[in-house]
């Protein structure tokens, strides 16, 4: 107590605003590390919807968790990965071979917004802050470059899940009456806060094959031990190779191991599913739900598909 050092990697004892020097707090950036511990890499936009609580939102703001970001750059275990890609704010570069002759936008300009994420040190970094011993899987190395709307999107529907809104503001409600306060942050539609959830979990199907579900989250409270979110952007034409999708989680979910004896699916060991009351068959078991998540996407800087296309 009244000790106000901490010690650097060699051991020397420096003042803690010369290890901070953007003045961040330890809690602030603990939670920020657990943040990105389950999305890997976000904004900072994404990553206040999920750190502030609806008691001490007003004093966290964005600039907070930015000055955390800068914090935890400083320490290694947080880099910029990149910019973001607003839609319809920046020309399409020129067509290539490489892309099939497709124009696409380039990441940055005005209205784009930093993508942080995780350095190898920081994911284990992250895996203490999370405090639950699980499997971090992967950093996402290299994403970010190309402006990642891909795992942006991802974020937003964890962040609308565990929230109820996204960093674009509440979403459109056809009864006003239950829009929520302006000033609260309101409970997301499932329950769990962002503990609940992980992304880049490879699962084996043989020793070759993984299927990586864009995100896993464990819905205990509804009786799920398990649920699996897929996402298309529109970029798939043919909904065939959407629905093909499912072959491979059929082959993760007849995976069988032997345990104690007993043989179990694969994914009920993992995600601690209860056993059975009377007696095991795997053929009985009720696999996971796979959650589609489909959105028009984008061709240039208008949207690839209209609502009713979808």
């Amino acid at each position: 107590m009244g000790d106000n050092h901490e010690r650097d990697g060699q051991g020397e004892k420096l003042p803690r605003a010369a290890r901070n020097p953007n003045g961040s707090t330890a809690p602030l950036r603990a939670d920020v590390l657990a943040v990105l511990g389950v999305l890997k890499i976000a904004t900072y936009k994404q990553l206040h919807a999920l750190v502030a609580a609806d008691e001490y939102r007003d004093h966290h703001r964005v600039e907070h968790v930015a000055e955390a970001v800068r914090d935890l750059e400083k320490h290694k275990l947080v880099d910029v990965r990149g910019a973001t890609s607003p839609s319809g704010r920046r020309p399409a570069t020129k067509a290539s071979p490489d892309t099939g002759g497709a124009a696409k936008p380039k990441p940055g300009g005005p209205g784009a917004q930093k993508i942080v994420g995780l350095t190898p040190l920081g994911l284990a970094a992250a895996a203490e802050a999370l405090g639950d011993d699980r499997d971090m899987g992967g950093h996402a190395r290299g994403a970010g470059l190309t402006g990642a709307p891909h795992a942006m999107l991802v974020n937003e529907l964890i962040i609308t899940a565990v929230t109820g809104t996204t960093t674009h503001g509440a979403p459109p409600r056809t009864d006003t009456r239950q829009a929520p306060p302006r000033r609260a942050l309101p409970a997301g539609p499932l329950p769990g806060g962002i503990e609940a959830w992980a992304t880049e979990m490879p699962h084996t199907i043989t020793g070759k094959y993984n299927v990586i579900p864009d995100a896993v989250v464990r819905l205990p409270e509804l009786g799920i031990p398990v649920a699996f979110l897929e996402l298309d952007r529109g970029t798939m034409t043919d909904i065939r190779k959407v629905a093909g999708k499912l072959d491979n989680y059929k082959r993760y979910f007849d995976r069988s191991v032997h345990v104690g004896g007993q043989e179990r699916l694969e994914v009920e060991v993992r995600y601690n599913a209860p056993e059975p009351a009377y007696g095991y068959s795997p053929r009985r078991s009720v696999r996971p739900p796979v959650l589609f998540g489909l959105d028009q996407g984008t061709k240039g800087s208008r949207p690839r598909y209209s609502p009713e296309s979808l």
